[in-house]
């Protein structure tokens, strides 16, 4: 009898402590927590490499907050004037083919190597058709 009321008291404890926990969703409460309770992921955050699936708060019987995290690394593809800039900068080459149609669908995203944490950009294109017919040719010869 007492085994039963024991494993009753602790489901009942753990369902309770469970119910405190408040998840939380705004961006901006995100991003404070993150600064001030996570800091080695505030560069990936700000990079927008990682994505937050589950952050929740629970107030500890001290008065105390206690955060929960949960999260995964994504990639983070450049748009607009931003994907213009660093195309310029890390692949001025890949740029001149582009601007010239050599090139198309050119993605440029950062993400995060997993050996070494670092934040890096890697580039994907695919060639133009007007290239991939002289390829074409010059192998027929």
């Amino acid at each position: 009898m007492k085994k039963i009321a024991t494993i009753i008291a602790l489901m009942f404890a753990s369902v309770l402590a469970f119910a405190m926990r408040e998840p939380v969703n705004e961006p901006e409460k995100i991003s404070e927590v993150i600064n001030d309770y996570y800091p080695g992921l505030r560069d990936y955050y700000e990079a927008g490499v990682i994505d937050v699936a589950s952050l929740t708060e629970e107030m500890l019987a001290d008065g105390t907050k206690e955060y929960s995290i949960k999260y995964r690394f994504v990639r983070n593809i450049y748009e607009g004037p931003e994907k213009v800039k660093v195309l310029k900068e890390c692949y001025p080459d890949i740029y001149a083919l582009a601007r010239a149609g050599l090139v198309k669908d050119v993605v440029v995203y950062k993400f995060v190597d997993q050996n070494t944490g670092r934040i890096f950009n890697q580039i994907a294109y695919n060639w133009s058709e007007m290239v991939l017919r002289a390829r074409d040719r010059m192998h027929r010869r």
